[in-house]
């Protein structure tokens, strides 16, 4: 009895390896492919899902889906208006907004180094030709009144100023000298204050430093002897500097123009620029304007300068 049931315990598990042996493949074939499905279907879901506030559009790229933002969506066949722009005056760069400041982008590093070394400042004067360097050489007082700033001798010189000045605009009175040039470059264009609706239309040059603006209003314009302005008149005491412009205003009333709303008080800085004036060789001319306004900002770019090469010297 117990031989049978031995025999056929022996026969049952014969069987199921036997089974099993046909079977296994069959199984795991099965339970591969549901897990390779499964892993594909996982990765289409991916490739479907769409950004939170935002629909998809045919036609592009990752899977031919474009991504279109909730706000574009809601915009779509809509005309919106182009931003309001409003011009903001060069002077608001500044802190001068008051003014109409010609706009200039000087990068005086870039002017020193491949233009000239003496570059200290620019001037400007709206409706002449004015529109310069100004230059001061360390050594020789009136270099530049006869080399031009390429460093070569001849006219038309530069605008410059000697060096009794300092080059921070903080003396009492600034000198600057330029030729009066036949052809209108350099100072020639001062003699367009001799006539009395022009000097009272443009009532503003601007001297531009580093990147500081200093805002000078003319107030006097007028023919003057051929005395060195630093040194014949006292500008260093209160005094002094008092009497200087009591003869300022005496002289350009006599024979020029004078603006007694902007006549500066003893605590005020001016500059002086001054030219020649033809056939008159022991007079010069000369336009003044007292310090009104600065400001500061930063300020790079490059700048042209004009052509004079060949200018004739008019006096």
């Amino acid at each position: 009895m117990k031989k049978n049931n031995t025999e056929k315990l022996k026969w049952r598990v014969a069987d199921f390896v036997t089974g099993m042996k046909k079977e296994f493949p069959i199984r795991l074939f099965r339970t591969g492919t549901v897990l390779l499905l499964s892993l594909l279907l996982f990765l289409a879901g991916r490739g479907q899902e769409r950004i939170p506030g935002k629909e998809s559009l045919g036609g592009g790229e990752d899977g031919g889906r474009i991504q279109r933002s909730g706000f574009e969506s809601a915009c779509a066949g809509k005309k919106i208006p182009e931003p309001v722009l409003e011009e903001v005056p060069f002077g608001a760069l500044y802190g001068l907004e008051e003014y109409d400041i010609p706009e200039k982008q000087l990068d005086f590093d870039i002017l020193r180094r491949e233009e000239n070394p003496h570059i200290y400042a620019w001037i400007t004067i709206p409706d002449t030709q004015i529109d310069y360097p100004v230059l001061q050489h360390p050594e020789k007082t009136d270099y530049y009144l006869n080399h031009n700033i390429d460093g070569k001798e001849g006219y038309p010189g530069c605008i410059y100023t000697q060096n009794y000045n300092s080059k921070d605009w903080s003396d009492r009175q600034t000198v600057l000298y330029g030729h009066n040039m036949r052809n209108g470059t350099m100072f020639s264009g001062l003699h367009a204050y001799e006539d009395e609706t022009f000097f009272k239309e443009n009532p503003y040059f601007y001297i531009y430093v580093e990147d500081t603006v200093l805002v000078y209003r003319v107030f006097a314009a007028y023919p003057f002897s051929d005395d060195h302005l630093l040194m014949s008149y006292d500008t260093e005491t209160e005094a002094g500097y008092q009497e200087y412009l009591r003869e300022i205003r005496r002289a350009a009333e006599a024979g020029g123009h004078y603006d007694e709303a902007a006549a500066p008080d003893p605590q005020d800085r001016i500059v002086t620029l001054s030219t020649c004036i033809a056939q008159r060789p022991e007079q010069r001319y000369l336009v003044q304007g007292v310090l009104e306004a600065e400001g500061s900002a930063a300020a790079s770019g490059t700048v042209t300068f004009p052509d004079t090469a060949g200018a004739e010297k008019d006096a």
